[in-house]
């Protein structure tokens, strides 16, 4: 069996920020599930809950004050880069 690599903090912490925007950017907030944001960032529910204590609704304020810290016209960029701004663009509907 392959050896897996431990993830920093840090890099847990982007991974959950990136999979829940993808999520949040895809269904709308009401029907993202934690589930599935795990499941993409690949950790387990505990580990987000030790990242956002306040779950889903703490993790989606977050992603909104990162796309508001760089500015929206940023946002679009930096997420076109990464394949990701018809997500960001979903997640203001």
């Amino acid at each position: 069996m392959p050896m897996r690599m431990r993830l920093s903090r840090d890099e847990r912490r982007l991974r959950l920020l990136l999979a829940a925007t993808e999520v949040f950017g895809e269904k709308g907030y009401r029907k993202t599930e934690v589930s599935e944001i795990v499941h993409r960032a690949g950790v387990t529910k505990p580990m987000l809950y030790r990242h956002f204590p306040g779950g889903k609704a703490e993790i989606y304020m977050e992603v909104l004050d990162d796309l508001n810290a760089v500015g929206f016209s940023n946002s679009v960029n930096h997420f076109t880069s990464v394949s990701l701004s018809p997500i960001v663009l979903n997640l203001w509907s």
